[in-house]
Order: C-alpha cells, then sequence, then structure tokens
C-alpha cells in the first residue's frame, strides 16, 4: 500500500499527495468517506488508450493535453481550502495511466524533472503498477516502465519539440495539438511525426480503388 501519510477516515488502497495538500491521486476510493475539503474528479468515459492488441498505453500527447487542461479547469474552479482528489480507474493498468498522466502534468506544466516526479510517487507501492508492453497478444519480451515513458517526455522538451504553450493554445512546443488529433485518427492517416522533419511513422497504406 501507500506509506504516505493519508487523511484520517479515508478509505482508499492509493491516496497519494502529488502537490502538497492541493492535489491527490487515489484509487478504489470509499468517496462516502471523503469529507467537505476535498473534491473528487475522475477522468473514466472522457480520456481513454484505444487498444490494438492487449496494449493499455501509454497515453498519446492528446490525451495529456486534456489531461492537463482537465486539471487547470479543476484548479480555476476549486473553492479555496479544497483539495483535488484525482480518481484513478481500477486495477493495475488504470493506475499505470493515471500515474504517467500526473508525471507528464507534473513535468509540462510545473516544468518538473523526471528525477523530481520520480521523488513525487516514491512511495506508490510499485506492485499496483504494470509495464507497458507492445500492441500484441503475444508474451511481451521487454517492458516499458513509466521512468522510460517519462525520459522520453523530458528529451523532447529539451529538445524543444514539445513543450507547454506560451501563446497559442493549440501550440505545444514544435506540435500543433489540432493537427496532431487530426492526423492521429486512423481515418486521417493515424500518422505520427516521432522526429520532427525527419522521421515519420503511420500504418500500411490501403488501396481505395479510386475512392480517394
Amino acid at each position: 500500500g501507500v506509506k504516505a501519510p493519508v487523511s484520517k477516515g479515508i478509505k482508499s488502497k492509493v491516496f497519494l499527495p502529488v502537490m502538497g495538500d492541493k492535489l491527490y491521486i487515489s484509487q478504489d476510493l470509499d468517496v462516502s468517506t471523503v469529507g467537505r475539503k476535498y473534491h473528487c474528479f475522475s477522468t473514466h468515459g472522457t480520456i481513454a488508450y484505444h487498444a490494438l492488441c492487449d496494449d493499455f498505453g501509454p497515453m498519446n500527447l492528446v490525451a495529456v493535453v486534456k489531461f492537463i487542461r482537465l486539471l487547470e479547469e479543476e484548479f480555476e474552479k476549486k473553492a479555496q481550502g479544497i483539495s483535488l482528489v484525482y480518481v484513478a480507474d481500477q486495477g493495475r493498468r488504470g493506475l499505470s495511466n493515471a500515474v504517467f498522466l500526473m508525471g507528464a502534468f507534473l513535468m509540462l506544466k510545473h516544468k518538473k524533472s523526471v528525477r523530481e516526479v520520480l521523488e513525487t510517487f516514491k512511495n506508490l507501492d510499485i506492485s499496483l503498477i504494470e509495464s507497458y508492453r507492445d500492441a500484441t497478444y503475444s508474451s511481451p519480451d521487454f517492458d516499458l516502465s513509466l521512468d522510460d515513458c517519462w525520459r522520453g517526455l523530458q528529451k523532447g522538451m529539451q529538445d524543444g519539440w514539445v513543450q507547454y504553450p506560451a501563446n497559442s493554445p493549440e501550440q505545444w512546443g514544435d506540435i500543433n495539438i489540432d493537427e496532431y488529433d487530426h492526423y492521429e485518427n486512423p481515418l486521417n492517416g493515424d500518422l505520427h511525426e516521432v522526429v520532427p522533419g525527419k522521421f515519420v511513422a503511420f500504418k500500411g497504406p490501403k488501396d481505395l480503388e479510386g475512392r480517394g
């Protein structure tokens, strides 16, 4: 379980402070045990990973941006003295995705390093987290950790590929999030620019027999 202190009387498998007393992450939370000091929210049904096989993440940049915008809205509308509690979806995979999104929020919005993010989650029971895998149904021959994902994001930030918007809300570093969302759709190519200006990846094309 979680070693970090939690508020007296709250029943939850996970109840971990992320930004002092301002923001927590939780799972399997008994909402009836949460007092008026806390406002709970989730992303169930609004932010999701669309699996191809037995894969379950990590979340793409559109999901990360949606999560950051949601958190910003929650902070703006909450009353003074109220703490926010992000309730993760059930299971190890649900918690893994929730922790990834929260770490990405800390990095992009608050300029935290991977080391600082790992320190934030140091009291999280690692047995509650599942490593990411490839998009097959076979037994994976490698594990992709949250640390790996955050370090990839950090590299993108260091190179200026992805940054929190300075002016236009759609422009996240070199990435226009609306354009990213458009081409990420399988109907529009499922196209991703892995290295800006140098390397793209997309699904194999299909002959529409003149119906393009």
